[in-house]
């Protein structure tokens, strides 16, 4: 299943990759990411490997990830792999007058017994899914657009 989302923020591409490329920044705008650590880091980020876990409906989901793509300020690909599924996300960054259009494409491929019924998880989540991503990336566009001046508005409480 194919799903792709625009967005364009108010922020340059060197803060919109900012948020994408730094882990701590990451669970801000996607806050299901609980751990997010490197295991192997290759110089030029493409095959550096790292392991992040989400929490899903209370459910922990550990994954292995892999860094297939990587252009400073321009493009960040990643798949991350665990027992149900690969799913690979392409964020591409464009400048555009006042800031940067950012382009998400997620091509997620199931697995095991999760193939048998992905017909149906792709005929029922995928307005889910484009809504959840729509959600996430306008968290991401605030956090960019905020940078500089106050707190990101979904920082934890000090």
């Amino acid at each position: 299943m194919k799903i792709q989302y625009l967005i364009d923020i108010q922020a340059p591409p060197a803060v919109v990759f900012g948020w994408l490329d730094d882990s701590e920044k990451l669970k801000i705008w996607m806050p299901s990411i609980v751990e997010d650590e490197v295991i192997d880091a290759v110089e030029g980020r493409v095959g550096s490997q790292f392991r992040q876990v989400i929490l899903e409906n209370g459910e922990r989901i550990e994954s292995k990830g892999t860094v297939t793509g990587y252009v400073q300020d321009e493009r960040l690909a990643i798949r991350l792999e665990n027992k149900g599924f690969e799913l690979d996300v392409d964020y591409h960054l464009e400048p555009i007058p006042g800031g940067t259009r950012l382009t998400q494409t997620v091509d997620i491929r199931f697995l095991g017994m999760m193939k048998r019924v992905s017909w149906l998880i792709s005929l029922v989540g995928r307005k889910s899914a484009t809504g959840q991503l729509k959600e996430t990336l306008t968290r991401l566009k605030k956090c960019c657009e905020n940078e500089g001046g106050a707190p990101s508005p979904f920082a934890p409480a000090k």
